[in-house]
C-alpha cells in the first residue's frame, strides 16, 4: 500500500513516533467497519475525518465496506453480510478497529450488536454512536443538540406550543433518537410548558408518505391550527424537516410565518430546503478524526475514557424565523452604539420626493435580467427599505429581498447581479438622507446586511448544485442496481427506494412483456 504523507506538523513526540514506525516499517493499520451509505454527506464527512487523521498520524486505513447492500436488488440480509466480516477483525489483519456500531440499529437488536463487538478482544476498538460496556465509545450529544433548538424556540422566539416528529425505528431501537425525544420533553418541563401527547407524532418510516400522514394527523385529524395551536415543529432529522416544509407549503402553510420548523444533522436536505433549515451539526468530521486518535492512544497503552460525548454545533438559518448570524451581526454592532436621534417625518418627506426617481432606476436595472419582474415588487422593496431606515431595523427589507428574489429560484449568476440592485438603491437613496448622518449610517448597515444575505444565499445555491451533481452520479450508479433484479416484485421495491432517494413522490411504470414471480 502506498505511503501517506504527513500533511500537518506533528508534536515532537509524534515526530519521534513516526520516525520509529518508518524505521521499523510498522505503520499501524486501522480498520473501519460500517453499513452506512457512503453516498450520504454525513458518511462522507466521517470518512474525511478518518482519512485526515490517518494522514496526520501516518497510519493506514482499511475500509470493511461489504456491510452495505449497494446493489439494492441483491438478495441478502444486512445482518448476515455484516457478521461475515468479524472473523477477519483480528490482530493478524489490523492493529485496531473503528466501528460505526449505531449503523446496525435498524437491522439488529442492541444486545446482538454488543455481543458481536464484545467478541473483538485482540485489538483496540472504538465504537461510534453507541455506548457499550467496557468498550471506548464516541457518541453524539443528541440531548445537547435538541436543547439548543428547544431553548432557541422557547427563549428567543417565545414559543410554547412546539410539536415533535420522531422516527418509530429510532424511537424503539436507536437510543440517539430516543435521547432527542427525551430532551424535547425535558426542555418543555424546565420551561414550565406542559407536555401534550397530541403534539407528538412518531413516523413508521422516514418517507414522503409517512411525513404527509404526520401532517394530516396533526392538522386535520387532531384539528391543531398552525400558529394558534402549533407554533413550531422539531423533527428527528433534516431529511424529515425538508420534506415537512415542502408538504406544508403545498397546503399553504408558510414556514416560518405560520409555523417554524427545525431539524438535526446539517445535511444537504437542510441547506436546499426553502427556507434553509435551522439545525444542529453533529460535526462528523471531528467524530472520525477523534476515533483514530483514540485507537492510537490504545495502541500506545494510554488510558482512554470508555465514553466521550462529542459536542455539536447549533446553526441558525431561516426556518425558525431568524436570519443567519452573519446577517444579524451587521445590525447588532450598530445597535450597540448610541441610540439614534431621528426625525422621521422630515426625512420621510425627503424620501418621498426622491421616490419616483429611485423606482425608475431600480426598474431599469432589475429588468435587465428579469423583464417580467413585477413593478409592484420594486415599489415594495423601496418602501420596505425606507420604512426600515426610519424604524431602525432591517427586517422588512431583508424579507422583501428573500421573497422576491430567492424564492423565485433565480440562477446563481442572476442572484449575483443583486449587488447591482443594492448599488443602485444606495446611489439614489443616500443623497436624499445626506443631511442626517445617522440615517446614512443606518442605510449603509442595511445595504451591508443585504450583501451578506446575497453571499450566504449564493453559498447555499453552490452547495445545492454540488448535491445535484451528486444526484446525477447516483442516477447513473442506480441504473446498475436493476441488473440484479429477478422479478417484478423486486423491481417494485427497488424502484420505490430510488424514488424516495430522489424526492420523487410517485411515478407510473409501463412494462412490456409478461412478468413472472
Amino acid at each position: 500500500m502506498a505511503k501517506f504523507r504527513i500533511i500537518k506538523p506533528a508534536t515532537t513526540g509524534q515526530e519521534s513516533m513516526h520516525k520509529k514506525r518508518r524505521a521499523a516499517e510498522t505503520r499501524p493499520t486501522i480498520g473501519f467497519l460500517a453499513i452506512a451509505n457512503f453516498r450520504s454527506s454525513l458518511a462522507q464527512e466521517l470518512v474525511a475525518g478518518l482519512n485526515s487523521a490517518a494522514k496526520e498520524h501516518d497510519v493506514n486505513i482499511i475500509n470493511f465496506c461489504n456491510g452495505y447492500k449497494y446493489s439494492l436488488g441483491d438478495t441478502f440480509t444486512y445482518a448476515r453480510y455484516y457478521k461475515r466480516t468479524f472473523p477477519y477483525l483480528t490482530k493478524k489483519n489490523i492493529d485496531g478497529l473503528v466501528s460505526w456500531a449505531s449503523s446496525m440499529a435498524y437491522i439488529m437488536p442492541f444486545d446482538e450488536v454488543e455481543k458481536l463487538h464484545a467478541s473483538i478482544t485482540t485489538i483496540p476498538l472504538v465504537c461510534l454512536g453507541m455506548q457499550m460496556e467496557n468498550i471506548p465509545s464516541l457518541v453524539i450529544d443528541n440531548a445537547g443538540g435538541i436543547r439548543h433548538l428547544m431553548q432557541h424556540l422557547t427563549q428567543v422566539h417565545g414559543f410554547s406550543k412546539i410539536a415533535f416528529i420522531g422516527d418509530k425505528k429510532g424511537y424503539r431501537h436507536n437510543y440517539c433518537n430516543e435521547e432527542r425525544y427525551d430532551a424535547y420533553r425535558s426542555v418543555l418541563a424546565e420551561s414550565g410548558i406542559a407536555f401534550r401527547d397530541e403534539y407528538v407524532y412518531i413516523l413508521d418510516e422516514i418517507d414522503h408518505k409517512q411525513i404527509n400522514k404526520a401532517v394530516n394527523t396533526l392538522f386535520e385529524k387532531r384539528k391543531l391550527r398552525p400558529k394558534k395551536d402549533i407554533q413550531a415543529i422539531v423533527t428527528i432529522s433534516d431529511s424529515v424537516s425538508n420534506r415537512l416544509v415542502e408538504i406544508l407549503a403545498s397546503r399553504n402553510i408558510r414556514v416560518p410565518e405560520d409555523v417554524a420548523v427545525v431539524g438535526f444533522n446539517n445535511t444537504f436536505e437542510g441547506i436546499r430546503a426553502d427556507p434553509p433549515l435551522t439545525t444542529v451539526d453533529p460535526l462528523y468530521y471531528r467524530y472520525g478524526h477523534t476515533a483514530i486518535q483514540m485507537i492510537l492512544d490504545q495502541i500506545e497503552k494510554k488510558k482512554v475514557p470508555f465514553m466521550i460525548r462529542m459536542p455539536v454545533e447549533f446553526l441558525v438559518r431561516q426556518s425558525c424565523g431568524c436570519y443567519e448570524d452573519s446577517i444579524v451581526t451587521v445590525m447588532e454592532e450598530r445597535r450597540q452604539k448610541a441610540a439614534l436621534a431621528l426625525t422621521p417625518k422630515s426625512n420621510k418627506t425627503r424620501a418621498v420626493n426622491a421616490r419616483e426617481s429611485v423606482l425608475d432606476g431600480l426598474q431599469c436595472i432589475i429588468h435587465k435580467y428579469d423583464p417580467d419582474f413585477n413593478p409592484r415588487y420594486i415599489e415594495d422593496l423601496y418602501d420596505s427599505l425606507m420604512n426600515d431606515i426610519e424604524s431602525r431595523t432591517s427586517r422588512r427589507f431583508i424579507t422583501a429581498l428573500k421573497k422576491y428574489f430567492f424564492k423565485n429560484k433565480y440562477p446563481i449568476e442572476k442572484i449575483l447581479t443583486l449587488d447591482n440592485v443594492i448599488s443602485e438603491m444606495r446611489k439614489q437613496v443616500l443623497p436624499s438622507l445626506s443631511s442626517k448622518r445617522d440615517l446614512v449610517r443606518m442605510a449603509e448597515d442595511i445595504f451591508h446586511q443585504a450583501r451578506v444575505m446575497i453571499n450566504i444565499s449564493t453559498n447555499y445555491i453552490t452547495m445545492v448544485r454540488m448535491r445535484y451533481s451528486y444526484q446525477l452520479g447516483k442516477m447513473a450508479f442506480f441504473a446498475a442496481d436493476y441488473n440484479a433484479v429477478n422479478n417484478f416484485r423486486e423491481f417494485g421495491d427497488l424502484f420505490r427506494t430510488h424514488l424516495m432517494d430522489f424526492d420523487i413522490p410517485g411515478a407510473f411504470v409501463v412494462v412490456n412483456g409478461e412478468e413472472s414471480g
